[in-house]
């Protein structure tokens, strides 16, 4: 009987140990605090974090950060809450990007994206305020919102780049997005266009803020061949539309960017991975004007389907990067995906190379 109580023993030993509390941690970067005023701040929200989640608070501390106050949280329970949150660097390795180009902008809509945080998660936000990003961005300040909880719908970020400044209306195509993203059954909280670096403003970033069961599969060609002007990227436009509505592509939105750096046009698109897409191929010929290379697009498109048995289903006359300046003609085919890699354009004639958004990993606390 001796071994039996001594099993019993180390059986209940290693329950009691197995399942002990632990501390964890809750940072809140950035907190718009005074030093001074910290440290009673960061009381109240551990009691408010308290009161909310039923977790016992171990102790509270506060440091100087880059841009505010950095506040922390220990609290003690059997496994780590579950955080729900607006910036992506709260809950992922992934960098945040801001989404307002003032502070005074960013807090004046803190109400609406609340009220927005609470109707898709279900959720009472814990905290909410605004903060910079210390980036060099056009817009660095950034909305946080957290709350902790089990929900279905998550925020979701997604940041793609745009080679130069876009030429067309930008709140049209804002709007575009948003209509496009809502129909997909995603919510859209928040969509920015800004000039990566504020001071020379050429690059430009597309930040959205969404929610959803899960991250939308994106796809963002950037710098999608090359033009003189922005007037003769707008014409060969239609040339680009006419390829993907036969391929039956449904872009978020495409559309002509201009790069006073280097005095080039491009297309920009933004699809879905999964979609319908093109691939090119570099036609026989330069051309020494733009006006002959256009002149010539629908002999090569007729040539290449009589004389080579293939299908191009439309062509695009882009500038080489040749000194002086000459012209080729891109034929473009169907292809299974933009996620594809077999249907990314080539990018040494100054055609964009793919930007990826990965799947946000796995929520978790830092």
């Amino acid at each position: 009987m001796l071994w039996k109580t001594l099993f019993l023993a180390v059986i209940l030993q290693f329950a009691s140990t197995s399942f002990a509390a632990e501390i964890f941690n809750y940072k809140i970067r950035s907190y718009p605090v005074a030093p001074e005023k910290c440290q009673e701040t960061a009381n109240a929200l551990a009691a408010r974090l308290s009161t909310a989640t039923g977790v016992k608070i171990y102790t509270t501390s506060c440091k100087k950060d880059w841009a505010g106050t950095a506040i922390e949280i220990q609290y003690v329970a059997d496994d780590s809450l579950l955080l729900v949150s607006t910036d992506m660097r709260a809950i992922t390795v992934n960098d945040q990007v801001g989404s307002y180009k003032t502070y005074a902008e960013c807090v004046a809509d803190q109400k609406a994206q609340q009220a927005i945080f609470a109707t898709a998660t279900g959720l009472t936000p814990l905290i909410s305020y605004c903060y910079s990003d210390s980036s060099l961005s056009e817009a660095p300040f950034v909305s946080r919102i957290d709350a902790f909880g089990d929900t279905a719908i998550f925020p979701f970020q997604y940041v793609g780049r745009i080679s130069g400044v876009p030429t067309e209306d930008v709140a049209a195509l804002k709007l575009q997005i948003q209509k496009k993203v809502e129909a997909e059954g995603f919510r859209v909280a928040k969509i920015v266009v800004a000039a990566e670096d504020r001071m020379n403003k050429t690059d430009h970033n597309l930040g959205i803020l969404y929610y959803g069961k899960r991250p939308r599969n994106w796809q963002n060609f950037s710098g999608y061949f090359s033009f003189g002007s922005p007037a003769v990227c707008a014409a060969e436009k239609a040339f680009l539309t006419k390829a993907l509505v036969t391929v039956k592509a449904e872009p978020l939105a495409y559309f002509c960017s201009w790069d006073p750096m280097l005095f080039t046009a491009h297309f920009e698109a933004f699809a879905h991975s999964q979609s319908p897409w093109i691939k090119n191929e570099k036609g026989p010929k330069t051309y020494s004007k733009y006006e002959e290379c256009a002149a010539d697009r629908e002999p090569m498109i007729s040539f290449y389907k009589t004389t080579l048995g293939k299908a191009p289903v439309s062509a695009i006359c882009e500038r080489t990067k040749s000194y002086p300046s000459t012209y080729r003609l891109q034929l473009l085919f169907a292809c299974e995906s933009a996620g594809n890699w077999d249907c990314h354009l080539d990018p040494i004639e100054g055609l964009g190379f793919p930007n990826r958004a990965g799947d946000r990993e796995e929520d978790r606390l830092e």
